[in-house]
Formats: structure tokens, sequence, C-alpha cells
């Protein structure tokens, strides 16, 4: 089978102008993340330990967080203190931005986040929404029993040729086929026959509108463009990335939502963060522009430290310092295995990794 891959923080090092493409260029969609998360959070003053999703979207745009991150280190250290951090999706969305703000979650203020994260139940209030990013965190620091108990309890609520049952008896959607997919595919060699089917299902909801939840929409179709990273099908994402451009308002820099902007916003920033893993290189200014549709993609390089970037803590160097075994730089194309690695997004410079390891 082709190999399921996701990307555990996707982004890459920005620094050429943008060129057009087939399906866009890293560049193209960093200036839309950017927009973005400035329509949902140009205005908000302060981020807190239970708005963790939230500044995920606002780091994954690689949006500068400094005057952000006194106040929201705060509120999780206080969080922890009164012991109201809870929730393992919540959890594992706190570890996600201690990451990204370059800190170490084992050692976050004196306080081992990765051990929490580890200890915590897994309860039936948990959303299925939630799980795909506690499956992340599990796989990356190597928790693998807790992340596949994650996965087994979404794949119980999944029948083969029918899909998602996560709600009781409403059946599926592109949404919740797409979460599945995402979460399970940290675990794919466990799980092939539901990932195919999973992801076969989900093209039956693609449309020449977008992917279709009671009409077509900028949701669903930001679920289904991550959901085709994970699964590596990059005609796919460039399909799916292209038609949720069209719900992109030049006006708000957001992005149109059938019943809510807001939401809908938050959707595709969650999906372009993935895309980011998939969109064509910038060009140097000046450099002939190729033919990307008939050549091959080339191997990611591993930008996480450049001359010019600053310090960055890697997985490796948290796990060193805690006793774990490292783990390899993700390199190659995406259809080849990749180790876990997690970086730290600072100024302009973003993590890219995957979350598939050898």
């Amino acid at each position: 089978m082709k190999k399921f891959l996701s990307a555990l923080l996707a982004g890459m090092l920005i620094m050429c102008t943008s060129v057009t493409a087939f399906g866009a260029t890293a560049n193209d969609v960093k200036k839309q993340m950017t927009t973005a998360v400035q329509y949902l959070y140009g205005e908000k003053e302060s981020f807190s330990a239970e708005e963790a999703k939230d500044f995920y979207l606002y780091l994954t745009s690689g949006s500068d967080a400094a005057h952000y991150k006194e106040a929201w280190c705060d509120s999780v250290t206080k969080a922890v203190e009164q012991g109201t951090l809870s929730g393992i999706g919540n959890i594992a969305l706190v570890i996600y931005d201690t990451i990204m703000l370059g800190m170490n979650p084992y050692d976050f203020n004196g306080i081992n986040l990765v051990e929490i994260f580890s200890e915590t139940p897994l309860n039936e209030s948990d959303s299925p929404y939630t799980d795909m990013y506690a499956a992340d965190i599990a796989f990356a620091f190597e928790l693998d029993e807790l992340g596949r108990k994650i996965c087994s309890r979404l794949a119980e609520k999944y029948t083969i040729g029918k899909g998602t049952d996560f709600w009781g008896g409403y059946g599926t959607s592109p949404d919740d086929l797409s979460v599945f997919i995402i979460a399970l595919s940290n675990y794919a060699d466990d799980y092939t026959e539901y990932l195919e089917d999973a992801f076969k299902l989900l093209k039956t909801f693609n449309t020449e509108e977008g992917y279709d939840n009671y009409g077509p929409n900028a949701n669903s179709t930001a679920y289904a463009l991550a959901a085709a990273v994970c699964a590596g099908d990059k005609n796919t994402a460039d399909d799916a990335y292209n038609k949720l451009i069209r719900f992109y308002n030049k006006e708000t820099g957001g992005f149109i939502g059938s019943y809510d902007d807001i939401i809908s916003t938050q959707d595709a920033v969650f999906g372009l963060g993935y895309y980011l893993s998939f969109a064509e290189e910038d060009e140097p200014a000046g450099k002939p522009e190729t033919d990307v549709s008939t050549t091959e993609i080339p191997p990611e390089e591993d930008t996480t430290k450049t001359e010019t970037a600053p310090e960055t803590t890697t997985e490796k160097e948290l796990s060193e310092n805690n006793g774990k075994p490292a783990k390899s730089p993700a390199t190659g194309a995406p259809a080849a295995a990749f180790s876990v690695i997690a970086m730290l997004a600072a100024g302009s410079v973003m993590i890219f990794a995957k979350k598939t390891r050898d």
C-alpha cells in the first residue's frame, strides 16, 4: 500500500519570492495563513492554557508570538498547579505549543508536561477531534501503548465500507473521515485496511466546489486537505488546496463559512498547516519558472538550521536530556518513511517534520 504519512508540525523556512506553480508555493500558503490568523487573533491580548488549540493555530502560521509567550506560559503553569490542565487532547496541544515556542516539554518551568500527558486517562468525553492531536504527541514521544489505545478507540467506531460513527448513529462525514485518517496515520501499519477504506470513502465527498458536508464548504475541504497530506497523496492535496482557496476572503483575510467564518478560518489554517509540507519550494527571484506538474518532487531539505536561523531545540536534544533515544531528522520525499522531529518555530523559521518513524 501507499505509505500513510502525516505532518507532525508542518512548515518550512520561508526565504524566497513566491512564484506561480501547480498547487501553491510555500510562500503563497504562508501568506494566506498569516492573514487568516490576523483575522482570527489580530486583536487578541493573550492566550490561556485552555486556548491551546487557538495558540496552536497562531503558532502554526509562523506569526511572531513573543508578546504572547510569557502570559501563556504563566497560564499553563497556573493550570498545572491548580490541577485544571485536563483532557488528553488539550494537554497534547499544550505540548505542541511548548515545542513551537522553543521550550522543553520535559522541563517546562520545572514541569514535565510529557509525564502529565502520559498519565492522563482516556475519558468517554474526549473528542475524536482532539484525539488526533493526542495520537500525534503519543507517537512523537514514543508513548506507543497510549497512542495505539487512542487509535483503537477511534477504529472501534469505524465500519469498513461505511466509515466512522463518532456520534452514535449520525454516520460518517468528510470531516470525521479526515480526523480518523490523520489520527491513525501515526500507526499506519496497524490500520492499513481502515486507512485505505477511509481515504476511498473521503474521495466520494469531493465535488467541483469542494468537499461536501451539507453542501461544499471550507471546513470539510480543509480537513480533507490535511488527510490527503497524511495519505501522502499530493495530487489530491493540491486539488483540495485549490478548492479551499476559493473560500478565501481577500477583504477580511479569513475564509468564508457556511455558518461561521471564524470556525471555517480556524479549520482552513489547520489544513493549510499540513499542506505546507506539500507546497512547492519558492524559487529565488529571477530564476526561470519550471513546470512542476511534470517534474518529480525533490527530496525535502533539512531547513531546521541556517546560518541566520536562531538556535533551536530538537527532539533529539530533549530526549538526550531525559534518557530517551534520539530520533533522526526528517528527510526525503513524502512517499518515504520519516523519523519524527520536533523543532522550534522562531520568527520566520517554522518546523518541518513528519510523523512516521523508520
